[in-house]
């Protein structure tokens, strides 16, 4: 129903004159864009042109790149930094960090102090709230307040390392539009319309960067809040229902 929906939209658009070089479509992830696409081939006459479908990291990378040639944001290493080896640093992190006390702790119950690390820092980019919003929020024991010192460590170290994750794909390129006004008249209003599909599976980051790419509202959304699943991964309600 949805993607549907989301599909036959386009082909209405098309039919109506907009080039579709002026169209957005913003998918979850790889598997829903792929998905989407061959929908879309399924229901378009095959001389018509396609608008662009990407995933919203997909497009913050592209974002991304585009700062750097401007020299807002500094070049990244290309190898994108894994869960593996995240939680190897954070890892390593937490033994310098926590109080001598708390090492016996930590090393009795570590895959739970990684994995819970690991949640935080997801939460923290996906929400764009600080760290101390976010801890207060997922209702963390005492014992995990050192996530605090963490992040801004493992951020330090990222920084110097130049590299990033998926996440920051979004999240430093969030950033970096807030802090530069130059570079929100420099993303906005480029196309007709941003069309989203799984709306309900939306996070803050993206929710944001969608006002930036279209602040005058040309935006159409589909989604289903009964079928929010990735609440853990930072996926937020009142995206689709404020």
């Amino acid at each position: 129903g949805k993607t549907t929906t989301l599909a036959y939209r386009i082909k209405h658009l098309l039919n109506t004159n907009i080039d579709s070089k002026r169209l957005l479509v913003l998918m979850f992830n790889r598997a829903a864009q792929q998905d989407f696409s061959r929908k879309l081939n399924q229901i378009l006459p095959s001389d018509q042109r396609r608008p662009e479908v990407r995933t919203f990291h997909a497009m913050g990378y592209r974002l991304y790149q585009r700062f750097i040639q401007e020299g807002f944001l500094p070049p990244f290493q290309k190898n994108i930094l894994s869960d593996k080896e995240t939680q190897y640093h954070i890892w390593r992190m937490a033994n310098r960090i926590v109080e001598p006390s708390a090492l016996t702790e930590l090393k009795r119950n570590k895959k739970e102090h990684i994995e819970l690390a690991m949640q935080f820092f997801d939460t923290v980019k996906a929400q764009l709230s600080s760290p101390d919003i976010v801890f207060e929020a997922l209702a963390l024991e005492p014992k995990f307040r050192y996530f605090l010192v963490l992040f801004d460590e493992f951020e330090l170290w990222r920084k110097q390392q130049s590299r990033i994750s998926y996440a920051d794909m979004l999240y430093d390129t969030v950033h970096a539009i807030l802090a530069n006004p130059r570079l929100e008249a420099l993303v906005s209003n480029k196309m007709d319309v941003v069309l989203v599909d799984e709306y309900q599976d939306t996070n803050r980051v993206q929710c944001r960067l969608l006002r930036l790419l279209a602040p005058h509202g040309n935006v159409f959304v589909v989604g289903d809040e009964d079928q929010s699943i990735y609440n853990f991964r930072g996926a937020d309600l009142r995206n689709i229902l404020d």
